[in-house]
């Protein structure tokens, strides 16, 4: 479903609900063709933004690939990501191993990992043919978790057993 996104950069986002997990993960999701070629060796950085809006634990999770449109299949970037309550920024680098005419790559989107809902906008691919070198392309995951927050419950208990068992005085003669 498509749906309208306010206090963004963008205005629309693409809302994907999971009622049952399929067999296979890429039965639920989407793909977005390629509508420029890409030379073997250009240098694409992925971006993409996403929220969950309902998943247990309040994280979804989901596989978020660049890949050929056909068999092989053939994957230049894939991540599994977990995908927090509030909009964030994923950009993924990666390198064309081959040359790929329009419509002949996709970004694909699986979440077919569990029932959740989670939204997707702002999707771009940017080619910098090879003007850059990859390693100088930023990367941002953004990975989530329970429990990453500073004040979460765990924090505490770590924190003593950080104090017991790995620090002691030190006399330095």
């Amino acid at each position: 479903t498509v749906v309208n996104i306010s206090e963004q950069s963008f205005t629309k986002a693409v809302q994907f609900t999971v009622t049952t997990v399929p067999t296979d993960v890429w039965n639920a999701g989407i793909n977005l063709t390629t509508i420029q070629p890409i030379s073997n060796g250009d240098r694409l950085l992925l971006v993409f933004w996403a929220i969950t809006t309902k998943a247990p634990n309040n994280t979804g999770t989901g596989n978020f690939e660049f890949m050929q449109n056909a068999t092989p299949w053939n994957k230049y970037v894939t991540m599994e990501q977990r995908v927090g309550t509030s909009w964030k920024m994923y950009m993924l680098p990666f390198q064309a191993t081959a040359d790929l005419p329009a419509g002949s790559a996709k970004f694909s989107v699986e979440l077919g990992v569990a029932v959740q809902t989670i939204q997707v906008a702002g999707v771009n691919v940017i080619n910098y043919k090879q003007a850059y070198p990859l390693t100088s392309l930023p990367a941002q995951s953004n990975d989530e978790y329970v429990g990453m927050e500073p004040g979460a419950a765990w924090r505490a208990a770590a924190d003593e057993r950080i104090e017991q068992y790995r620090k002691a005085n030190l006399e330095i003669d």
